[in-house]
């Protein structure tokens, strides 16, 4: 990907830096400076003559991409901070910090989401817009978040509001997360969650083979799945996992089935067993990982899902283990911040003429997956 992008807010900032005679490296400084958490804003790019700084500001704001920040809010180890952009709509980014040092960071890639998943907070908002790619690159260059050095971020994942795969500007986004000038990371070090937007998986698993994929299954029944991804009608999960599977045999890298489980719904042993049997027939079953995740109650959702007790939480994992499936269960942080897993949901967005240019921020602040 030539850099800067076409049509993108980093080419208008390199063509200023060209109308003022300014020469490339200028505009390396700029990137640099913007990935180590540095100039979040142009006035923070001293090096640049003022009266270039002066012009970009007065043509493209104060910021160097088009995210703002509006509030944050944090407990222990998960911090969530809520973005505007340059168009109606919020987003949230959820870092989360570990006991060994390093942190994730969490994107979203939609305001809002159109999917209407049925377990989902963020489902329930409906969907505002697709965020444009600097807009999630925004989210991962965070500056508070690049500059800690006590735990500096090694992931990054798209397990926040939307869904990756719907918005087709990922793909530009993950072209800059791991383009050396600008992001910097290792496709290994990114993972997509999708719940399974069939042809995209197929571009994403082609044009991207290095990074990391999580298909959200919750249901190996196809009836129930339409339930609760009702896009199972649209794109059956066979066809997303037949997807992986040759994926997986041309990469040999691992992927990872996300299994939500909810009380009495889809935590049966008749469950277990036919998502054994779904990993079980394919090509390399040792490189499909099921992740077991815990249902966390979430604002906005009509449905009366439960979490299940632990005793049921772990049964099932024994099942698919000694089925001969590798599994483990998902640490969750940020359940007390509305950060967890599939808490994600904003009453404000659903104020869809709210103006870009003030926003007003909501009572309180909520969060999205953590990875």
């Amino acid at each position: 990907m030539p850099i800067p992008p076409p049509n993108s807010r980093l080419e208008r900032i390199h063509r200023v830096l060209y109308e003022h005679g300014q020469p490339e490296y200028q505009f390396t400084a700029l990137l640099h400076g913007l990935r180590a958490g540095r100039a979040a804003r142009f006035g923070d790019a001293h090096h640049l003559p003022g009266s270039v700084r002066d012009d970009l500001e007065a043509r493209l704001g104060s910021t160097i991409l088009p995210a703002t920040v509006v509030s944050s809010s944090e407990d222990a180890s998960v911090e969530k901070v809520l973005f505007s952009g340059d168009k109606p709509g919020y987003f949230e980014a959820v870092r989360s910090r570990f006991r060994d040092g390093w942190s994730s960071i969490c994107l979203s890639s939609q305001s809002g989401c159109g999917l209407a998943c049925t377990f989902c907070a963020t489902g329930a908002v409906g969907l505002v817009r697709n965020l444009d790619a600097e807009e999630i690159l925004a989210q991962a260059l965070y500056g508070p978040w690049q500059r800690d050095r006590a735990f500096p971020v090694k992931s990054i994942a798209f397990m926040g509001m939307g869904e990756p795969l719907a918005n087709p500007r990922i793909f530009t986004a993950l072209d800059m997360l791991t383009h050396p000038q600008v992001g910097g990371w290792s496709p290994r070090r990114i993972t997509v969650s999708t719940v399974g937007f069939a042809p995209r998986l197929a571009q994403l698993v082609a044009e991207h083979p290095h990074v990391t994929v999580t298909l959200s299954v919750h249901s190996p029944f196809p009836d129930q799945r339409s339930t609760l991804i009702p896009l199972q009608k649209r794109f059956p999960l066979e066809a997303s996992v037949d997807i992986l599977d040759r994926h997986v045999a041309a990469t040999r890298r691992r992927v990872f089935l996300a299994y939500l489980l909810i009380d009495g719904v889809n935590d049966s042993t008749e469950h277990a067993e036919h998502l054994a049997r779904l990993v079980k027939r394919r090509s390399r079953p040792d490189l499909f990982k099921v992740s077991v995740i815990a249902y966390n109650e979430a604002a906005g959702v009509t449905a009366p899902y439960r979490q299940p007790a632990a005793r049921v939480i772990q049964r099932f994992v024994a099942h698919l283990r000694s089925a001969g499936v590798t599994v483990s269960r998902r640490q969750q942080f940020g359940a007390g911040i509305d950060a967890a897993c599939g808490q994600l949901h904003a009453d404000y967005l659903n104020t869809r003429d709210a103006s870009h240019a003030s926003p007003t921020p909501p009572p309180a602040v909520t969060g999205g997956d953590t990875p």
